[in-house]
């Protein structure tokens, strides 16, 4: 429990957005794309993760922006 009630201390300075990249799925066609110089494996999030996430951000009564998105082109 202490650790909890640090954490949510941690969270009192809480940051203006979250970005939750949900998938690294890119062509890779764009030369001034970071993704053509950055060899990554094709992955999406799974909705449990993304859950999680939410509910941690709720848990931490986050009150900012939650962006969806990533470098994907799919």
């Amino acid at each position: 429990m202490r650790k909890l009630r640090s954490l949510k201390l941690l969270f009192n300075c809480q940051p203006a957005a979250v970005n939750v990249e949900t998938s690294t799925l890119c062509n890779r066609a764009c030369s001034y794309c970071p993704n053509a110089y950055w060899p990554r494996p094709d992955v999406k999030m799974l909705k449990v993760h993304i859950e999680e996430i939410l509910h941690s951000l709720a848990w931490h009564d986050y009150k900012g922006t939650i962006r969806f998105w990533g470098i994907d082109e799919w």
